[in-house]
């Protein structure tokens, strides 16, 4: 008998899984939160480590398997002590190390002028708000506009519960959330500037699930990534032009919400959750 493994089975050779070979499979998913806080209690037992909220760590990795927690554990938080002069990893380590795991090694942009500092500000600040005004049931863990990987800004969120399904409402909802960054940027600064084609390319892709799950029509017997019928399609890009101006007009309701969280990124950099919170809850409340 032969056992095999892959995270890769899109690209196996047919002939290494018809029948008699290797026929049988056996899907290994994520953990949930109580395989996750096992995960995290195992390879904390084998570190010297400080007082550690592993229910945190729990509730901002939904998703993340069991190898990626092992690196970022024993390997990325371990490190970071170090570099603190410290033989004993700290929340603060491991906090790091699975933002390292999430979005790369940060890599701060030493002489970014003032100007594509406040765009960038603007524009992660108009995600963070429409995040918190069309998703309140997600969880916002940080913003940042300091360079991690190949992104120079971004907003991490997580949900309070695991999710296995969801309402097309949400997916309608994310791809105002996609479009806010580069629309608060018009909005607040008064004119587009580039940096937004990523969004908008999210947010294009979520309208072609949007289509593919019936929302502009009978649901469409094609794979996810099929090109769409072409009156599916013309009713689509109506839509997503009613979307963008939406998006702009929550954007103006909410400009001061954008401008408190901009300046406040501006002088910090990074902002966790909750003192975005506090920020809009400071004025609303």
């Amino acid at each position: 008998m032969f056992v095999g493994a892959t995270n890769r089975p899109d690209v196996l050779d047919p002939a290494l899984i018809r029948p008699g070979r290797l026929d049988r499979r056996i899907i290994v998913e994520p953990p949930d939160g109580p395989g996750r806080a096992e995960v995290f209690n195992g390879y904390l037992s084998k570190i010297a480590h400080g007082d550690i909220d592993v229910d945190a760590l729990v509730s901002n990795t939904q998703g993340m398997t069991p190898a990626e927690i092992r690196m970022a554990v024993m390997r990325d938080a371990v490190r970071n002590a170090r570099f603190r002069d410290s033989m004993v990893v700290e929340q603060r380590d491991v906090e790091s190390a699975l933002l390292e795991q999430q979005t790369g090694i940060a890599n701060p942009i030493g002489d970014l002028d003032e100007a594509q500092r406040k765009q960038l500000a603007v524009h992660e600040a108009g995600h963070a708000v429409a995040l918190r005004v069309l998703r309140p049931e997600k969880r916002l863990t940080i913003v940042s506009i300091i360079r991690h990987g190949g992104a120079l800004g971004f907003v991490l969120h997580t949900d309070v519960r695991p999710t296995y399904a969801i309402p097309l409402r949400n997916m309608h909802n994310d791809i105002l959330i996609s479009l806010a960054g580069d629309l608060a940027v018009k909005v607040v600064l008064g004119e587009r500037w580039t940096g937004g084609a990523s969004d908008f390319q999210k947010a294009r892709q979520l309208v072609h699930n949007l289509a593919f799950h019936g929302y502009f029509g009978p649901l469409l017997n094609l794979v996810p990534t099929a090109e769409l019928p072409k009156d599916i399609d013309r009713r689509a890009r109506r839509w997503f032009q009613e979307q963008i101006d939406e998006t702009e007009a929550l954007l103006v309701e909410h400009k001061q919400d954008v401008e408190r969280v901009a300046q406040a990124l501006m002088e910090k950099q990074e902002l966790s959750g909750d003192e975005i919170n506090k920020i809009l809850e400071a004025e609303n409340g």
